[in-house]
């Protein structure tokens, strides 16, 4: 399966949530009025980043143009990120807030939307991205004498970003005009679409560009197609300049422009920040957490690196203890949250706290489950896990299903057989099958996901694969128990008591009606995932473990959609 066929599947789904843009502008300036520590004023840039985009997605949502409204947006942002830079310079002193207290209210003054979508800036939910690095890629660019730059920021995550990298040029003479932009069209082909003041703003610019993204994601297409765009313009290539959070490989790009232009592009990389009190940590992000647990290569689970949360494994002088990422921001504090909750119930290790996005656990040696674990203890705890999650995280919305329905016929037709669609679609139209309310489940049943402890049983990995970019979301508890018959390959009787268990536990009487379904979908959507990290990751041996999956989960699949 080579990388020049890349197959149109569904693994990702939109996660954005609906905000009062009023309200959300009044919290912040309250919270500024309070701030003065650099975590809390770095809480504050990132969520007005957020809100930023949302608002700016809402009033350009055809093009991107100069606009008098997104221009003060960028002023607060530059004014939040000058701050939040000064805490961290000089934490004896309070920052001078007073400049950015103003440009929020400037904001807060406009007529802007009403309400408006925020999208969750991935880098910092979920993969350890910290701004703090793209200052850092800053002070390397601003060693040359100072001049003139357009900063820009892909939005959402760039609004913020491009906001510290501006900041730190202010500090250091430049003048740095700021913008944002939305790439728009497919996600292997996206492109800015400039309005006529903007694009003749840029012809008349003639210092450098600098183009502040968290990607290359699967693509690069966006970072590259802003760079086809600033060609089209007039713009040089060697007046164009990347801020990325990692070079990645050329011939890994899913975009052919993309794998074309990336070699050529200068950039300045916001290398993976590890906070200063983990510089003495282990590392065992991107499945090093792996090496000594499992006895045979066959054992071991495969792994895409790039959707591995960063994790550390620390001494201290209370013992071993785990650093696990959760999120800045309003993000790792709905972790911590949760994690409480679990620990509280009995499911996972609590939580010390929240440091730098960091979530810390003691340490408990286990070894992770294999299928043939499924014993009667290990069903009555997930049984009980499962029930848990539906009466402590049930949301007042009904599960995706037509969105669960799309991805299964979707990849169904791509990646098995167009045969089998209507077959897919008729357990989709099923009674009942989408008859279910949306819970903030676990997402992430496998067995390698559960540790044998000296003390029972442990969830792992449990706090916010239902808020992820990827499936289910926030679903039906049936996708979470689909999941658990088909990973430990529970037998028909096995299956029955677990279902039995969970339906006893949680009063879900029409859990057993859904699960044919949500087999299917749970099914379709792992054949998906793991057909595209083998392709990213092939000749690896990574890569090959992904193969194997494919070809399990492919049968599986067949056999769900039989008659």
């Amino acid at each position: 399966m080579g990388l020049c066929h890349v197959p149109c599947v569904i693994v990702f789904r939109a996660d954005d949530e609906r905000v009062n843009v009023d309200e959300a502008l009044a919290c912040l300036l309250r919270r500024l009025d309070r701030a003065r520590d650099p975590d809390t004023l770095l809480a504050l840039l990132i969520e007005f980043g957020e809100l930023e985009s949302a608002v700016t997605d809402a009033l350009l949502p055809v093009e991107d143009e100069l606009e008098p409204a997104v221009a003060k947006l960028r002023a607060a942002a530059l004014a939040l990120a000058r701050i939040w830079l000064q805490s961290t310079r000089d934490t004896s002193a309070p920052p001078a807030i007073h400049a950015a207290q103003c440009a929020l209210a400037d904001v807060a003054a406009l007529h802007l939307p009403r309400a408006a979508r925020l999208v969750v800036p991935e880098g910092y939910a979920w993969y350890g991205l910290h701004p703090q690095a793209y200052a850092a890629a800053a002070e390397r660019f601003a060693t040359r004498p100072p001049g003139q730059v357009a900063c820009i920021g892909l939005r959402s995550i760039g609004s913020s970003l491009s906001a510290v990298v501006a900041a730190v040029l202010h500090e250091r003479g430049w003048k740095a005009s700021t913008y944002t932009l939305r790439p728009r069209g497919h996600p292997f082909a996206r492109r800015p679409v400039l309005g006529p003041l903007l694009a003749g703003c840029w012809r008349a610019h003639h210092g450098p560009f600098l183009v502040v993204d968290e990607g290359p994601g699967l693509s690069g297409s966006s970072l590259c197609g802003v760079a086809d765009a600033l060609n089209a313009l007039g713009v040089a290539d060697e007046r164009i300049i990347f801020f990325p959070a990692w070079d990645a490989p050329a011939k890994r790009l899913r975009s052919p422009q993309a794998r074309m232009r990336w070699p050529r592009q200068s950039k300045f990389v916001a290398d993976a920040r590890v906070p200063a009190f983990l510089s003495t940590a282990r590392e065992l992000s991107a499945g090093a957490w792996r090496a000594g647990l499992f006895p045979t290569d066959e054992e071991v689970p495969a792994v895409q690196p790039q959707h591995e949360r960063r994790k550390f494994l620390a001494n201290t002088p209370d013992g071993p203890r785990l650093y696990r990422f959760a999120g800045l921001a309003r993000h790792g504090a709905a972790r911590l949250a949760r994690g409480s909750a679990l620990a509280e119930a009995g499911f996972c290790s609590a939580p010390g706290g929240l440091r730098e996005g960091y979530l810390d656990y003691a340490f408990i040696p286990g070894r992770p489950l294999r299928p043939a674990d499924a014993t009667r203890a290990l069903l009555e705890t997930i049984a009980h896990y499962l029930a848990f999650l539906t009466r402590r995280f049930p949301l007042s919305r009904p599960a995706p299903h037509q969105l669960n329905a799309s991805m299964l016929v979707q990849n169904v037709g791509e990646l098995l057989d167009p045969a089998l669609v209507e077959r897919a679609s008729v357990l989709a139209r099923g009674a009942g099958a989408g008859d279910a309310p949306a819970v903030a489940l676990d997402g992430r049943m496998l067995p390698h996901e559960w540790l044998l402890t000296p003390w029972g049983y442990r969830k792992t990995d449990a706090l916010d694969h239902h808020a992820d970019h990827f499936f289910p979301g926030c679903n039906d508890i049936a996708w979470d128990l689909a999941a658990v018959l088909e990973e430990f390959a529970l037998s028909p009787e096995a299956g029955e008591a677990l279902i039995g268990r969970y339906t006893a536990l949680s009063g879900d009487h029409h859990v057993a009606v859904r699960l044919p379904f949500q087999r299917a979908a749970y099914l379709a959507y792992r054949l998906a995932y793991a057909t595209l990290a083998h392709q990213t990751l092939e000749g690896t041996a990574d890569g090959e473990r992904f193969a194997r999956l494919c070809r399990g989960y492919a049968a599986r699949l067949r056999a769900a959609l039989a008659p």
